[in-house]
């Protein structure tokens, strides 16, 4: 029997199942070793059986044999139940996006003054970027609130403004959004993040709307002066 820690994937039949590699380490391939000790098992008698090696048993055998199915078949049921498991990890996948794509470091009301408030996480910025000749603009709410947030946006909608800019309504986002390079995102990840955004606790904050380039900001904001 082949040690558990050279197993990297684990498949059914013929329906493709295989456990990403992200699910493998060494307190799964500790499970894994124990669940296959009675597949093999079964495997061998199997095995036996096919090539007439193993004509008859003995009643004892049989109840042998028996456990042995039957474990096997418990085994199974486990191993096939880890794509579920893997589907509840989108969650922790789109918590990880939003961690490494530094969603927090603009849209966390407090960021920009030095106190980021945790209490209301990607709940919009008071404090707004000024792009020259453009104007001024203040990263919105991305929790799901229907009023201040992006609660009446859809899954779809989310992963289209990341990937290329564009808002439901039609106005494109300035690109101080990255979406130029959101836009390389896999689908899978793509979705992860938008699930994990809708997922999120909704928060009512409402934040400055944008400021055109000769019109005077109400509320604080960045900007690039250039030396005298």
């Amino acid at each position: 029997m082949p040690p558990a820690s050279a197993v990297k994937t684990v498949s059914s039949g013929d329906s493709g199942l295989a456990l990403p590699q992200s699910l493998i380490g060494k307190s799964f391939d500790k499970k894994l070793e124990e669940l296959s000790r009675p597949i093999y098992a079964f495997w061998a008698l199997h095995s036996r059986l096919a090539s007439g090696t193993l004509v008859e048993f003995t009643l004892r055998q049989r109840s042998t044999m028996k456990s042995i199915i039957s474990a096997a078949l418990a085994a199974c049921s486990l191993l096939l139940s880890v794509p579920s498991s893997f589907a509840q990890s989108q969650t922790q996948r789109g918590e990880y996006l939003v961690t490494i794509m530094d969603c927090t470091g603009c849209h966390t009301p407090g960021t920009f003054l030095g106190k980021p408030d945790m209490q209301r996480p990607l709940a919009g910025s008071e404090v707004g970027f000024q792009i020259p000749g453009l104007g001024i603009f203040y990263p919105p709410n991305l929790t799901p609130d229907p009023e201040t947030g992006l609660g009446r946006w859809s899954e779809a909608d989310i992963i289209k403004a990341v990937r290329t800019g564009v808002r439901p309504d039609g106005r494109q986002l300035v690109p101080i959004m990255p979406y130029h390079s959101y836009g390389k995102l896999t689908d899978a990840d793509a979705k992860a993040l938008a699930g994990y955004l809708k997922g999120l606790k909704p928060v009512r904050n409402r934040v400055p709307g944008p400021v055109g380039a000769n019109e005077k900001p109400s509320a604080p904001y960045l900007s690039v002066v250039m030396p005298q």
